[in-house]
Parts: structure tokens; sequence; C-alpha cells
């Protein structure tokens, strides 16, 4: 069945019953999957209900290590590129009808205005309508995307999917907490975000005087989700919420495959009830209100976010970044993440488990500019010799002048003020990549691993 399988990709054969019909009479194809010329073919039902449990066998997963194997010497590790693509679903137009069954069987749908918000496929739910441009014919299908080695043009990752990511909160939300989700959602691939309204209106108010235009009533959204983000903003955390709401964030979840939370929309997912008997995190400023007001949740104020089985939450405003780029690393691996993370330029990307007051935030708090600068330039430098002497000629001061300032701004003489340095990078390190201790200790700038693990513990 396997080899079956193979000749399907291979000859681009676009259904097992057309697999099963070549077979019957191709001389070729027989010989390749191990048939006699008086044996039998499959059955197309068969082959097709027994597909699925095959691509995840172990000789499955054998195959595809050694073909990866194989390969990898001709691959190079430094120039990729990645190719998105439509790949048609097998399923007919007249199989996409409305969702509320309010139409036929779908098989006269021209002249029909169709959508993905109101229509979906009967016999695969899944796919989507796209169009490649502006005046081509409308598909079902999935984005296929493909990580390609250049020199060689070899394709290093598949991934056909889709992803529904549904971001909604109680006006006026708070900008940022829809907005870093949006921007981390759109700028991956396979995801297709709407961005819901707990009112009637198609415009989403938030608590800076900005109107978001291009949401969906509540009522509206029906169907499967992938991704239920709840959002936060003002009045969120008192005990005043609308039941109609809450409601609908209950049952919205149980036909999502997970749900998570922005800075305090954890309290509309602990009045639905979703974080019963679980761990969860919000802004640190209201960690003590929701333990009091929901005794059944175990809160911690520490971490920026947390998983806790099917339900994440997260801490204030810019945490709700670092939660959906751990999103987008649980569906497309670190890279993918990171290149999103590259993409919104940002500075650094913070583990779930890192604390939600930076010390390096706090270090940035000196009143010395000179100091500031210098701050950035060392932890860009950490594997450089940062000796007392150097570190006070960049800055134009003699030794005991830097060592000075030093103690003032930081509290710490400067052989403390680097190792403080290093010791968080390294925790960061281990804590988002898979390095080994050896490759840690190198890029934090400590001259062994040995010496490193009395900074570490």
């Amino acid at each position: 069945m396997l080899r079956a399988l193979l000749l399907q990709a291979f000859y681009s054969v676009r259904s097992e019953r057309q697999l099963v019909e070549q077979l019957d009479y191709n001389l070729l194809f027989r010989w390749f999957v191990g048939l006699g010329m008086d044996d039998a073919v499959w059955n197309h039902a068969v082959f097709s209900k027994t597909r699925d449990r095959l691509l995840t066998s172990e000789v499955a997963q054998q195959f595809f290590a050694e073909v990866n194997k194989q390969a990898k010497r001709f691959m190079s590790d430094e120039h990729f590129k990645v190719d998105g693509t439509l790949i048609q679903a097998r399923a007919s137009q007249k199989s996409f009808c409305k969702k509320d069954g309010s139409n036929d069987d779908g098989a006269n749908f021209h002249g029909q205005k169709r959508s993905n918000e109101t229509h979906e496929s009967t016999t695969d739910p899944n796919a989507r309508l796209y169009k490649k441009s502006y005046g081509k014919e409308s598909h079902l299908a999935y984005l296929g995307h493909a990580l390609v080695e250049n020199r060689n043009g070899l394709i290093a990752a598949p991934m056909a999917w889709f992803y529904s990511a549904l971001d909604i909160g109680p006006p006026p939300v708070q900008i940022l907490d829809v907005t870093g989700p949006l921007e981390v959602s759109s700028s991956a691939p396979g995801y297709e975000v709407q961005l819901g309204n707990p009112g009637p209106d198609r415009c989403l108010q938030t608590n800076r005087g900005v109107s978001l235009t291009g949401a969906t009533p509540i009522e509206e959204i029906t169907g499967p989700i992938d991704t239920l983000i709840i959002t936060g903003g003002p009045g969120a955390e008192t005990n005043v919420y609308d039941e109609v709401f809450i409601s609908w964030i209950a049952e919205a979840a149980a036909r999502s495959r997970r749900v998570a939370s922005i800075c305090i929309g954890a309290f509309l997912l602990g009045a639905a009830g979703l974080l019963d008997d679980k761990a969860a995190v919000t802004h640190w400023l209201f960690c003590d209100r929701l333990a009091k007001e929901f005794p059944r949740v175990t809160v911690r104020p520490e971490p920026i976010y947390l998983k806790d089985g099917a339900v994440y939450t997260s801490a204030g405003i810019t945490a709700g970044i670092e939660l959906c780029l751990a999103l987008v690393e649980e569906d497309h691996g670190h890279q993918i993440a990171l290149n999103v993370a590259r993409f919104l330029v940002m500075f650094l990307v913070r583990p779930g488990a890192q604390a939600q007051h930076s010390h390096m935030l706090l270090r940035q708090a000196v009143t010395s500019k000179p100091l500031r600068e210098l701050q950035v330039w060392m932890l860009e430098n950490l594997r450089e010799d940062l000796t007392v002497e150097k570190l006070a000629d960049r800055l134009g001061m003699s030794a005991r002048q830097f060592t000075r300032v030093c103690l003032r701004e930081t509290k710490m003489n400067p052989g403390q003020f680097v190792d403080r340095m290093r010791v968080e990078a390294a925790q960061q390190l281990i804590d988002s990549s898979s390095m080994g201790l050896k490759e840690v200790a190198d890029t934090s700038g400590f001259p062994s691993a040995v010496l490193s693990c009395g900074f570490l513990g």
C-alpha cells in the first residue's frame, strides 16, 4: 500500500478510485506494488479507509526517515525559501453549502454569493474557498507551504493546513491585546484569522479611541474553531459579566481545538468555567483578584503565559504576542515561529516560564543614557572579553569612574553586572532552544560549561 501511495504521488493520480483502476491494467504499476498478473486489485473504499492508518504506522515513519537521511547530504543548511500555493481539496463545488442548511444540496450554485463565513463543504469541512488572484475561479483548497532548499531544489518541510483563529473580546478592548495576536497569526502560514464582536456591530471599539472594522457578530460565528482567543479590556476584571457572551464563550470553546486568553480575558474564561481546576495567569496587577474571584483556579502570578491542557492564559498586553508565537511554534515548529518573530522585528522571544517582571527591563531603568546603550552592546557581544577597562573605554571613562557609575545605576560592580547578563542570556537559551550546555555557555560568553554550572546552579 505504501508503494501504491508513492505511485499516486509521483503520477498525480487524483483519487484512490483512479489509482485502483490503473493498477488493474497497468503492468508496471502492478509490478511496482508486487501484484501478479492474475491477482485481484484492492477495493478503493477499503484502500481509502486504510490510508491514514498506514501513514501514521511505523513502516511509513521508517520509510520517510530513510528518505530524509539519504537526502540530507545534498541539502545546504543556509539557503532556504518558503513557497506557498493552493492545494485543491477533493471536494466539489456542489458540496459547498450554507452552514445553517437553509439552501438545497448546493448543486445550483451559479450566481450565488458564497463565502467561508456562511458556507462549508459537506464532504471536507476543513477545506476553504480560495482563488489565486482577482478574476480567477475559486476552488475548495488548502493553503500549501513548502520549505525549499535553494541550491538543489529539495523540499525540506511540506505543509498543507488550515487553522481558523478567532480573536474576540468585550468592547472597549485593549487594542494591543487584539492587534498583537492578529499580527502574529496573520504573519504565520496557514491561518484564517477572524475578528469577533460580542455586540451586533461589525466595528469593534478599543480603549484608545480606535475602531477595528471587519468584526463579525458572535451570533454569525458557527462551525468549528481551531483557536479561540478571548481578549481583555477595561471592566473585564469586574464580576459583572454579560451572561449571553459568557454562555457563548463556553459553547464556542466546546467546538474549538484550544482556547486562549490575553491579559484580563482570563476573567471571562473563569466566568465561563473554563479555568476550573486549572492553572492560569493574568496581568500581574490582577492576579490576586483572579484568585479571589475564582477559587477553583490555581493562579500563578509569575509566568508570561501558561498552558494547562487545551487552555492557554497569558499575562498583560505584549505577553499575548509571546503566547501566539508559542501557538505558532506548536503548529509549525520553532523555525517558522522564529521567522515570524523576525518579521515583527522582535528583540527577544521570551519563553512562557519567564517572569512578568523582567530583570533586563529593570536594568534599562538606569538614568545614564550611555550606560543603557552599553547594555545593548554587551547583550550583542557577550562572547567578548568584557573587562572593566574595555567597558570603561567604550564610554570614554576611566575604570574607577565607570565602576562608580555602574554601582550607582545598577547596585552592582561591573563584574557582577556582566555575570548577571550572561546568566540571564544562558537561561533564555536553555528555556527557548535545544542547545547543549556547552553551546549555551559559549554563546553566553562563559569560558567553559563547568564555569557556567557555577552560575546556573
